[in-house]
């Protein structure tokens, strides 16, 4: 069968980490859902041909009630995708609007007006759970970097990789803990993550910054780490 690619309409213009004030709109007629509006940095839409999407329904009560979960095909007719390139010009965002766009009813994931919860119980596998293996692998070649330079050299800067590295197997602890389930609630745990996953990456990126200021030669053989080192970072 076709692969099935799928990406996270969530955030819009105006509402970003508060995304239950979303006002994209979707309004019932008969056996479909009529959806207007828009949403940003929605990540792969460019390469997805299906879409989770939260829509608001009603605006009774409190914000996160009055929000739907829909499932849609993206060859429907009305959406239109827009790039966003990113600081290092890349193409991994975009804005997607929606023009009178027809969902059939059978698109909704869990009641009317209660996707919130059908959200934030997606949101936790999506959150966290993969950053330590990438932060281990990007630290292998930062460490490389760092070896090639004359970084290592300054007093101080074995121990501040060495830092990352403990905070990075620490990450890894977690992840795996997570993996086997119990302990706090399944929520907990990917919300540390991605906080200590965000931060650390941070940090790294920063240290390759510095690391990449030392190299003196090419950037055509510089160490992995160091060519990468300012997209990374923007």
């Amino acid at each position: 069968g076709m692969e099935k690619i799928a990406s996270y309409c969530l955030t819009e213009p105006g509402s970003g980490s508060d995304l239950a004030s979303l006002s994209c709109r979707a309004r019932r007629e008969g056996d479909k859902y009529v959806v207007d509006g828009s949403k940003i940095w929605t990540t792969h839409a460019h390469f997805a041909n299906r879409m989770f999407c939260l829509v608001r329904t009603s605006s009774d009560g409190r914000p996160q009630t009055g929000i739907t979960f829909l499932l849609l095909e993206m060859d429907t007719q009305g959406i239109t995708v827009s790039p966003i390139h990113t600081l290092a010009g890349e193409h991994e965002f975009n804005q997607v609007f929606f023009d009178d766009v027809s969902v059939p009813v059978s698109g909704r994931l869990g009641a009317e007006n209660d996707g919130w919860t059908v959200a934030k119980h997606l949101l936790t596998f999506e959150r966290g759970g993969r950053y330590a293996p990438g932060l281990a692998a990007t630290l292998e070649m930062v460490r490389e970097a760092a070896e090639a330079t004359g970084w290592l050299a300054h007093e101080g800067n074995r121990e501040r990789l060495a830092r990352e590295a403990i905070a990075v197997e620490a990450l890894r602890a977690i992840e795996l803990a997570s993996l086997e389930g119990g302990g706090p609630s399944d929520a907990v745990r990917p919300s540390m993550m991605k906080v200590l996953g965000t931060e650390a990456s941070q940090r790294i990126d920063l240290l390759t910054l510095e690391i990449a200021a030392e190299w003196q030669g090419s950037l055509d053989n510089a160490p992995d780490a160091i060519a990468v080192a300012m997209p990374k970072y923007l």
